[in-house]
């Protein structure tokens, strides 16, 4: 069965005092605001591969949330408790304790604030808005690491879906009732119910909220790789630069964008800066080059977590004088024997 028949999870458990004290200290934030998405590095891959790892085990602190208001210490990597005295229809009510752990510690390395005696969030709702900085959750601190798109396919590899399942929300993230991972390819994990791999509409809610985080990736994109002109190649004052292919292992990484300069010495002739059109090649524009000179030319690639690669290791090229032509050199020839035939003898 697909759709939980009691998703989500909003109320804080009866928790002991000492292992409260535990998992807030690990998330305590001074100040009051916590780093934004651009401030904080997010491992994609490991949120992935913890969440693919656990989706049918109890996380890494132990516990569960059996239903709305109470979470049971079974120990790190237990089975998921089915049909446990107490359980919200059999299956728990764990989905927004999982997410905490893949997107936060000790997965993807968000910093999901401890509310209530377990680690990271258990309220979906909550979770959901605390991720777009809708609102401080009750945590004294406003975190903020992603923002709402208007599709799936909108999503990369870690992000996260909301749903109200009766749209009780009226369109708002509050009526949020349960949440899950994004693996990609359409496919998200889940607990309550435990799933892997299901295809991320669960059955049909009435609202979907995807939560793209932007947050920089941990992986960054691989140095390109000059691929044309060859090394010390003689060019016109217009030549085509290639690079090889992007390349990226960040879970749904794209190329958005390359960065092209040329230099003559240590110095920089032309920088393009963010070209969001030139990803692969760039044509040298006219008054760029000048002709006797050597150059060099390098090139880096910007993925969609706006993260850059490194440059490419530059190679040198050479902007030759021209030849003259032979109707320039007869020419030439045709004014010196002018100017000879009219010298005074001595």
């Amino acid at each position: 069965m697909l759709r939980p028949p009691t998703p989500g999870t909003r109320n804080a458990p009866q928790g002991s005092a000492a292992r409260y004290a535990v998992w807030t200290a690990a998330w305590a934030v001074i100040g009051g605001v916590a780093p934004s998405a651009s401030a904080v590095v997010y491992n994609r891959t490991a949120a992935v591969a913890y969440a693919n790892a656990n989706w049918n085990k109890v996380v890494s602190d132990g516990y569960f949330w059996i239903n709305g208001s109470t979470a049971n210490f079974y120990g790190a990597g237990q089975p998921v408790p089915v049909n446990v005295t107490g359980e919200a229809g059999g299956i728990g009510d764990d989905c927004a304790h999982y997410v905490s752990s893949c997107i936060g510690t000790p997965g993807g390395g968000l910093t999901i604030p401890s509310r209530a005696g377990t680690y990271g969030e258990p309220g979906a709702a909550r979770l959901d808005e605390l991720l777009v900085g809708n609102s401080s959750g009750g945590y004294g601190t406003t975190y903020q690491y992603g923002q709402l798109v208007s599709s799936v396919s909108q999503l990369t590899p870690g992000d996260v879906i909301g749903y109200d399942w009766d749209g009780s929300g009226a369109g708002k993230m509050s009526g949020i009732d349960h949440t899950v991972i994004y693996i990609g390819n359409n496919q998200v994990d889940c607990h309550a119910t435990s799933h892997l791999g299901a295809n991320w509409s669960l059955g049909g809610a009435a609202d979907y909220f995807f939560v793209h985080i932007t947050a920089h990736d941990t992986i960054v994109p691989s140095a390109p790789k000059n691929t044309s002109p060859a090394p010390n190649a003689t060019v016109n004052v217009t030549p085509l630069l290639l690079a090889d292919a992007f390349s990226d292992g960040a879970p749904g990484g794209t190329q958005v964008a390359a960065e092209w300069q040329i230099l003559k010495g240590s110095a920089i002739v032309y920088d393009t800066g963010t070209d969001l059109s030139h990803l692969n090649s760039l044509t040298v524009p006219a008054g760029v080059l000048t002709a006797g000179n050597v150059y060099n030319w390098q090139v880096r690639y910007e993925d969609n977590y706006s993260d850059w690669s490194g440059y490419s290791t530059p190679t040198a090229f050479t902007v030759p004088v021209p030849e003259p032509t032979a109707a320039a050199t007869a020419f030439a020839a045709t004014l010196l024997g002018a100017r000879r035939c009219r010298r005074r003898p001595s």
